[in-house]
């Protein structure tokens, strides 16, 4: 699979950083922490966001197999329609789109209303969306494209604004990733640690609980900054350390798939949802879609790395319904999808995309779609899927409805979202 340079070199970019802090949970399982918190405000999810780094191909993810111009442009890449004979041929959703065979996993999900596909996503007032994965990530995490006035994500913003999910939870919002997500970027209590299980004190130390005291200590009389920081270090280890990762056992039979990154992540994720030590915002990363050459989508490169997105998420949701967690919500988004019409053997940057959602508040089953066509005459720049609905509409609902947060003027600067009934209110 051959990418971009930019993509490439943007992909190697990684800042490690430390901080914040926690407490701990309620009774369950052995491996969980036995600490209790108060009651928070009103009850909402926790979010986990998942990015699908480097422009992902939604038209093969959730194909539009009953559109005949989808073969017209693919001649090569093109999922098979569910009713063909092929082995490779597409699981059908609702008799015009079909789902790639390699996201079998996510069929419970799907069986159960609980996986939503939201079709032709976008920044609707800028067709000409940025071809650069650089501007798109960061346009589409900051929650407003092309202003360069904006620093702060998203995610951050709400945090800032709405109270902690749990009363006196310290960390409340984690990035699986090296560096912080730029959605989560201005949140309070958010840290980026990419193996939640390892996060602690670099080298050994033998007299480790008298070298923390003395760092309490240390720093309890000076400034801040350094005060909280210093407490938010020490307190992220302690409340890290109360679960035990190494014995974590998912729920349902779930099997997480240990070689792959996302797998890892959402099983980390997992564990730290349900020792419920008041995280309330999780993403995580995964990566490598920017498919120009070699893409492979039925036998090959995207294929495989598919079939591992699906593995671990569909493993995500086992393992937390199983364990009777309703209180969560996952977004799937990627910067931007893929042209509709194929190259040699791959696909360049495109505009449009398909966004998901997952969860037991989901109102799936269905793909919502205002679908645009993809003869060549509807094709922006004769060769994008145009978009029909904004991006925002759907994160903009879920911050609303999920997460209990009215005040989207703030969170959304400069858009009115509209709301399309993708999650049940709170």
């Amino acid at each position: 699979m051959g990418s971009c340079r930019e993509f490439s070199d943007l992909s190697r970019r990684q800042v490690l950083a430390h901080g914040a802090a926690g407490m701990a949970a309620l009774t369950a399982p052995a491996w969980m922490p036995k600490i209790a918190y108060a009651a928070g405000g009103p009850a909402k999810d926790v979010l986990v966001v998942i990015f699908l780094r480097g422009g992902a191909d939604g038209l093969s993810i959730c194909c539009p197999y009953g559109d005949p111009d989808y073969y017209v442009h693919r001649s090569d890449l093109a999922i098979p329609r569910p009713d063909s004979a092929s082995p490779l041929r597409a699981l059908d959703l609702d008799g015009f789109f079909g789902m790639h065979r390699a996201m079998a996993p996510l069929q419970e999900a799907w069986q159960q209303d609980d996986l939503l596909f939201i079709q032709a996503t976008g920044a609707t007032k800028n067709q000409n969306w940025t071809r650069s994965h650089f501007d798109a990530m960061r346009w589409m995490e900051l929650g407003k494209p092309d202003d360069s006035s904006i620093f702060d994500g998203w995610l951050g913003r709400h945090m800032a604004l709405n109270p902690p999910r749990t009363a006196g939870a310290g960390l409340r919002g984690l990035s699986i990733t090296y560096g912080l997500s730029e959605s989560m970027r201005g949140g309070p209590q958010t840290l980026p640690i990419p193996y939640p299980e390892y996060f602690d004190f670099d080298g050994w130390y033998p007299h480790k609980d008298e070298m923390i005291e003395w760092l309490r200590a240390s720093y309890q009389g000076t400034i801040e900054p350094l005060k909280s920081s210093a407490k938010y270090m020490t307190d992220t280890v302690d409340v890290l350390n109360t679960i035990d990762f190494e014995n974590y056992t998912p729920a349902g039979g779930a099997i997480y798939p240990s070689e792959n990154e996302l797998g890892r992540g959402l099983e980390a994720a997992a564990a730290i949802m349900r020792a419920q030590i008041g995280v309330e915002t999780i993403c995580v990363d995964y990566g490598a879609w920017d498919t120009h050459s070699d893409q492979g989508t039925n036998e090959g490169f995207f294929n495989q790395h598919l079939g591992g997105f699906a593995q671990s998420l569909g493993a995500f949701y086992t393992d937390l319904m199983s364990a009777g967690r309703s209180d969560f919500t996952v977004l799937v988004m990627s910067e931007f999808g893929r042209t509709v019409k194929q190259n040699a053997t791959g696909t360049d940057h495109g505009t449009a995309n398909m966004m998901m959602l997952l969860g037991p508040k989901v109102v799936g089953g269905r793909v919502m779609r205002n679908w645009p066509g993809l003869a060549e005459e509807q094709l922006v720049d004769h060769q994008d899927l145009k978009v029909t609905i904004d991006y925002r509409d759907i994160v903009a609902e879920v911050v609303k409805k999920r997460l209990s947060n009215d005040n989207l003027a703030a969170v959304f600067p400069g858009f009115a979202p509209t709301l399309r009934g993708a999650v049940l209110a709170t």
